[in-house]
């Protein structure tokens, strides 16, 4: 696990902290700096087009989300 990103801070925040990773407010900004392989989008149903468009705009490569 490289990272996380939560819309609330302090939930994101108990996230990294119990699983010993990176909190980061901004989805973008957190993959830009992990760079991950994998990504997995958890929010709600009606935002995962926009998010999963959003990740193909950004200049990481992504193997599977």
């Amino acid at each position: 696990l490289s990272g996380c990103t939560d819309v609330n801070k302090k939930k994101g925040e108990i996230f990294s902290k119990q699983f010993k990773t990176s909190f980061y407010d901004n989805y973008r900004l957190g993959i830009k700096k992990t760079k991950p392989d994998i990504i997995s989008i958890c929010s709600p149903d009606k935002t995962h087009y926009k998010i999963a468009k959003d990740l193909f705009n950004l200049d990481v490569e992504i193997k599977v989300i």
